[in-house]
């Protein structure tokens, strides 16, 4: 599943920029991926909950209550979080991009999608080592983890900084871009 996951998330991207798409197609391409699997996973945990149940024992290898049911709505936060969010923010930066493609204001494309790809592997990157945490039983606190941990944190929060520095440098290209429109 988190092959075919990926497969999606590198593929379609890829796709769309040999064919030459902006840095806006690229954002809202993606969005839309993330956006799709999101709405499928909410579907999932809407089903009637002995088929919830079902599926959630073939998904993860988490802590059971003593008769074997799972905790649904931590799975549902956890699971909304890692999909919406990016979807959202890919979302919100490719309208902003279109709308300045779309206004000729955008400066530097390259620039943009560099930045685009940058971010979007920073942002994939995050829940592949959530998955080292989840398969060696995800602690619910910090000090719970073992030593052994310190690598992939220390990657997870190397990925979320860069991906916060790109975040900023996108929204200071579309201001830089929008305010050099103006003065035209």
């Amino acid at each position: 599943m988190l092959i075919l996951w990926l497969g999606i998330m590198l593929a379609v991207p890829v796709w769309l920029h040999w064919r030459g798409t902006g840095a806006a197609g690229l954002s809202l391409g993606v969005a839309a991926i993330y956006g799709l699997i999101a709405a499928g996973v909410w579907l999932v945990t809407i089903l009637p909950p002995d088929a919830a149940q079902m599926v959630l024992r073939t998904v993860t290898l988490s802590d059971q209550d003593v008769d074997g049911s799972y905790h649904d709505t931590y799975y549902v936060v956890a699971n909304g979080m890692v999909l919406f969010t990016p979807a959202l923010l890919f979302g919100g930066i490719g309208f902003i991009l279109w709308v300045l493609t779309r206004w000729d204001a955008l400066r530097h494309q390259r620039i943009a999608k560099t930045l685009f790809w940058v971010l979007h592997l920073s942002v994939l990157g995050l829940p592949l080592v959530d998955t080292i945490f989840v398969r060696r039983g995800m602690r619910r606190r910090f000090i719970d983890y073992e030593e052994a941990m310190a690598l992939p944190i220390a990657i997870q929060n190397t990925l979320a900084g860069v991906a916060a520095a790109t975040f900023l440098t996108i929204v200071a290209l579309m201001l830089w871009s929008a305010i050099a429109r103006l003065r035209r």
